[in-house]
């Protein structure tokens, strides 16, 4: 049988789309996406962000990924116990019991040399990491949602109706009377909106009118989660994937927000998932041609 990789590269061949055409369409780097088309999980990041990837992945190529992510699910549980370079055809061959416990003294080893190499690289990493992100333009902050503001929070609003024009608003974000758009687990969000600029880690004012070349900024306070969870925004163009951000939480009342500038003109929408995919919060918007 194909390995999850194989049966993903076969999609993308299959609609005649390049690498480079879904890493612009996700905004997931070219090096991961062959990573995933390779069943390299050694490139790859933990578990939770390789389902993203592969949900994004699909998102883009319109198919259902249910059954790649239990395959990827499958294959990963098995190739944490192998020999680095076991192919995937290998991989398949090993009875269950023995790729779990396969060089494991190895194993432990190369994650005990691993976790020294990235403890003293942390600090660098962390910052290439975040200056990269502010030079594609896409920022991120979390912070605890205690130090937000010692404001007293705004009255609960209803989420504006969806439709091809929405109407401008302004205020304090929408708060938790209104309701996710899908069924979500412990993790939630009590507080959401997009708007220009923030003061003290709040929107000044929600807005669903920018201009073409406008940034935009989605905020929002997740709780429920924990240290090292992550909430993710995506950001769609008429119903296509734009953009996939991670963000991790620190706490299980956690604020953070993404930037996203708006080039191109129509329907954009950003919604905030959990690590299932499973929309939280989602806010519609409209790019219009900038001023002449």
């Amino acid at each position: 049988m194909s390995s999850f990789g194989e049966r993903l590269r076969q999609e993308r061949l299959s609609r005649g789309m390049t690498i480079e055409q879904i890493a612009a369409a996700t905004g997931i780097g070219v090096d991961y996406l062959g990573a995933l088309e390779r069943s390299d999980f050694q490139a790859l990041p933990g578990r939770a962000f390789g389902k993203l990837h592969i949900r994004a992945y699909a998102e883009t190529l319109g198919f259902d990924p249910r059954e790649i992510i239990e395959q990827y699910d499958q294959e990963r549980e098995g190739w944490q116990g192998e020999p680095a370079g076991t192919s995937p055809a290998t991989r398949a061959s090993i009875p269950a019991s023995r790729r779990r416990t396969t060089s494991r003294p190895l194993v432990v080893l190369a994650m005990g040399l691993a976790l020294v190499v990235l403890l003293a690289g942390a600090a660098g990493v962390y910052s290439l990491f975040f200056r990269a992100r502010a030079e594609a333009g896409e920022a991120v902050q979390d912070t605890p949602a205690a130090e937000a503001s010692s404001a007293p929070p705004a009255p609960a609003m209803p989420a504006a109706p969806p439709g091809p024009s929405p109407r401008p608003r302004t205020g304090p974000p929408r708060e938790t009377s209104v309701r996710p758009t899908a069924a979500s687990g412990p993790l939630s969000v009590a507080e959401y909106g997009v708007g220009r600029r923030m003061e003290n880690r709040r929107l000044v004012s929600e807005e669903v009118r920018f201009r073409s070349g406008e940034a935009a900024l989605f905020s929002t306070r997740v709780v429920g989660g924990k240290a090292g969870g992550h909430v993710v925004h995506v950001w769609l163009h008429e119903g296509r994937v734009q953009q996939t951000i991670p963000l991790r939480l620190g706490g299980p009342d956690w604020r953070t927000h993404s930037r996203k500038t708006l080039y191109r003109t129509g329907s954009w929408a950003v919604e905030a998932r959990d690590e299932m995919g499973r929309v939280l919060a989602r806010v519609e918007v409209l790019c219009e041609p900038a001023r002449p």
